[in-house]
């Protein structure tokens, strides 16, 4: 499996986990890679770090969820 198919199976991993706690370590194990390894391959690839990415996603998605709610 290449590196951009790890990665994308990385994120599809964490996408999937999202409102759950989620660890570097936990994910690298997912995707076959040593922490080491997969957070410099996550960041090249993606450009920005594992903890980046994933604050992001969550502050978007609460984003999404106060634009949804109804408050009458």
């Amino acid at each position: 499996m290449s590196y951009l198919a790890k990665v994308q199976r990385s994120i599809d991993y964490i996408e999937a986990n999202l409102r759950e706690e989620l660890s570097l370590f936990q994910v690298a194990k997912e995707v076959a890679f040593s922490p080491y390894h997969f957070h410099y391959v996550f960041g090249v690839t993606v450009g920005e770090t594992f903890k980046d990415y994933i604050r992001k996603r969550r502050l978007t998605e609460a984003a999404h969820e106060l634009r949804d709610t109804d408050q009458g």
